[in-house]
């Protein structure tokens, strides 16, 4: 028993030096984008790795960008207007995502939102650890609700000074009975059967309209983030609902919130121009009304003709969200 104690302490400690000496890599970004892969404690599905991905001016002060549901970091322009104005550039592509899929595993998948604190843990040590002293958040849609769940269950770390989020998925935009009966019912199940699929119910049309395959503007690796967004399961669900029920009941955040949302949701069932000017994922009015809630200092850019990932809106509309930022 006591050799193998020894074994695994061995093995912790030869892991941690592994992760500290790693050298970046150049990224598949290009354009002076580096990426580390982080091995981290394995799980239900085995081993697990994060990766973060920086590009650096040798400012003091940083961002951590935190990606979204059947996503991965690919937004240049969002880290040059970081880079712009003061601050060197970091995202994390979360266990199972993007770049930090394994092929053992299943996409996406996580059965409590609190198998990220880890990751998030893990990239800001990493950000300090590279000299930065004043970290903020910048987190899209799911990764904006990680982020919040984070802020809430950590009130003792004071690791970063304010959050801004990005369209946060505080709520999952169904009609009454799906998110009052259906949604609790299979969440409650998800905890006993985890791996049962969800039915099919995702457009692509939000993908079709950001694609530049389709009709959008952007490449990005459909492997990653495909226009069919990954099976989610029923532990999935469990997890993010349980997640969405915390944020809406326990409203203490500590940092300062910029929360930014288009100013309106479009709800097409087939391929419209609308789809360019609206969010099509999420209610932006359900967003707003819960982040009021919030009891921390807290402010809303509105933004109008914005989509899903501000980002990713048309130059102007994406212009605006990037002033209000920096603003």
């Amino acid at each position: 028993m006591e050799s193998n104690k020894i074994i695994l302490l061995v093995l912790f400690i030869c892991a941690i030096f592994h992760n500290a000496s790693a050298q970046y890599q150049a990224d598949v970004l290009g354009d002076g984008f580096e990426q580390k892969q982080i091995n981290m404690p394995d799980d239900y599905e085995g081993k697990v790795i994060i990766t973060v991905i920086r590009k650096q001016n040798h400012h003091k002060k940083a961002v951590l960008y935190i990606h979204g549901f059947c996503d991965y970091f690919f937004q240049k322009e969002l880290a040059a207007q970081y880079l712009a104005n003061g601050f060197d550039f970091y995202a994390v592509d979360l266990r199972k995502y993007g770049r930090s899929i394994m092929k053992h595993q299943i996409p996406n998948n996580c059965k409590n939102i609190s198998e990220y604190y880890a990751d998030i843990d893990s990239a800001i040590a990493l950000i300090k650890q590279e000299g930065h002293d004043s970290i903020q958040i910048n987190a899209h849609s799911t990764g904006g609700l990680i982020a919040l769940s984070y802020a809430q269950k950590n009130t003792q770390k004071n690791d970063f000074y304010k959050l801004v989020l990005n369209s946060p998925f505080v709520d999952m935009n169904q009609n009454f009975f799906n998110e009052n009966i259906a949604i609790p019912i299979v969440a409650f199940l998800g905890k006993f059967f985890p791996n049962n699929i969800v039915p099919d119910g995702i457009s692509t049309l939000y993908g079709e309209s950001i694609y530049k395959g389709n009709k959008g503007e952007w490449d990005y690796n459909l492997k990653w983030k495909p226009l069919l967004a990954f099976d989610v399961n029923w532990g999935w669900l469990h997890a993010i609902h349980q997640a969405q029920k915390e944020i809406q009941h326990h409203y203490q955040i500590q940092q300062e919130i910029l929360v930014c949302t288009s100013d309106h949701s479009t709800y097409e069932k087939v391929w419209s121009e609308k789809l360019r000017k609206g969010d099509a994922v999420l209610s932006v009015k359900d967003i707003q009304q819960i982040c009021s809630k919030f009891k921390a200092n807290i402010k809303f850019a509105i933004i109008p003709d914005g989509i899903h990932d501000l980002s990713l809106s048309e130059k102007s509309v994406r212009s605006l969200y990037f002033q209000h930022i920096f603003n």
